[in-house]
């Protein structure tokens, strides 16, 4: 499969613990918003603490399923779901980078 970041937004944090978790948001190609908790990456640039503020842009990693009309499907890696239990969404496609 192909990979792909996704753009999102990081909107709170829930736990500065290692490797710390926050909760990022991700709007659909219908405009709709998808929340996701995620581990925050041990070696990432601009690791998220305490004193991080929020809302600040992420990129979530992806794979690339297809695309359909004017979107993008994609599947998050690593199992990851959305707090509604979805494995993927589709996107606009300006808010995918291809890898």
């Amino acid at each position: 499969m192909t990979q792909v970041i996704v753009a999102a937004t990081a909107v709170r944090r829930l736990s500065d613990d290692a490797p710390g978790r926050i909760e990022a948001e991700v709007v659909d190609a219908a405009g709709r918003a998808h929340r996701l908790v995620i581990a925050v990456p041990e070696r990432a640039s601009r690791a998220a603490t305490a004193s991080t503020d929020v809302p600040f842009r992420l990129g979530l990693r992806a794979e690339y399923v297809r695309m359909e009309g004017r979107t993008v499907e994609v599947r998050f890696a690593d199992g990851v779901t959305t707090t509604e239990g979805l494995g993927g969404v589709c996107l606009d496609p300006d808010i995918v980078h291809w890898l």
